[in-house]
């Protein structure tokens, strides 16, 4: 009875954080999302392939003038709805960082089909890659698995299973326990932090992840407290590398924030890919 009692309050305090751990934050509960696809000012070739379990998955492909030239970002965003709701951000990768960007819906979310599940959307990642590299002849290694928020777990995920891809996280979870203890109104016992706190546990994973890792994160992120991150990245494995600045939620969603970390991306990426790939 303590414990519905604790859940109760949990969801009536906290809409994003009671569920952002289940496959509801990330299906964004049961909307539907509609966008017109002419309306918004990117030339995106919108792209169905397949899921590890045969489900249709929908993204848009956004590429530059010189695509063939340049390495792909496979943006992975943070939770709830679908890439709409993240053309900020998409936006501003795509007008700041010299590559081609992959934007995916969640299994179950805006265009695209299957059941939504933390299975399902791990494997959406590895789907995203591999359409990438077997359709799209594009090498792994130059592929690059951006993560925001929640996404930072599917990248993390994707970089363990795919050894040749790059990962840059913004804002990433460091596991959602974490995550409770920075973004509650109310004091939680162990036991809640307990049920939902090894859910995107990402400290083990990059203990191992021998993949080239970016961290980006935001000194005033009111949702991961910059501390964790900080944690993340001292366990992380080499090759890693940061950069914290001022700056809130999710950086690349600002423009002002993206124009800052652009250069530090740029290097990143290209100091991982043969500058003569990307130049040529």
């Amino acid at each position: 009875m303590l414990k519905k009692i604790y859940l109760i309050l949990l969801i009536s305090t906290l809409p994003i954080s009671a569920c952002a751990f289940d496959t509801r934050a990330i299906r964004g509960g049961d909307i539907v999302h509609k966008y017109n696809i002419g309306e918004i000012n990117l030339p995106i070739e919108e792209v169905l392939y397949k899921n590890i379990d045969g489900s249709i998955l929908y993204a848009w492909f956004i590429k530059k003038v010189n695509h063939d030239r340049l390495p792909t970002i496979i943006f992975l965003h943070g939770s709830r709805g679908n890439v709409f709701d993240y053309l900020p951000v998409i936006r501003n990768l795509y007008q700041n960082i010299d590559a081609n960007i992959f934007a995916c819906d969640f299994p179950g979310t805006g265009a695209s089909k299957g059941e939504m599940s933390l299975e399902n959307t791990y494997q959406m990642t590895i789907a995203a890659i591999d359409y990438l590299a077997n359709e799209r002849k594009i090498s792994q290694d130059r592929i690059v698995l951006y993560g925001a928020f929640m996404g930072a777990s599917l990248a993390f995920y994707g970089a363990s299973k795919r050894q040749h891809v790059l990962v840059i996280v913004d804002s990433g979870v460091t596991s959602a326990g974490d995550y409770l203890k920075k973004y509650t109104l109310i004091g939680l016992p162990d036991f809640l932090i307990g049920l939902f706190g090894e859910n995107f546990n990402n400290y083990p994973l990059v203990k191992s992840l021998k993949n080239p890792k970016l961290f980006l994160h935001g000194k005033e992120d009111r949702f991961i407290d910059i501390k964790y991150a900080q944690r993340l990245y001292a366990q992380a494995a080499e090759s890693k590398d940061f950069l914290w600045v001022k700056g809130g939620h999710v950086l690349f969603g600002d423009a002002d924030n993206a124009r800052e970390l652009s250069k530090k991306v740029r290097t990143f990426i290209e100091t991982h890919i043969s500058e003569q790939d990307i130049k040529q």
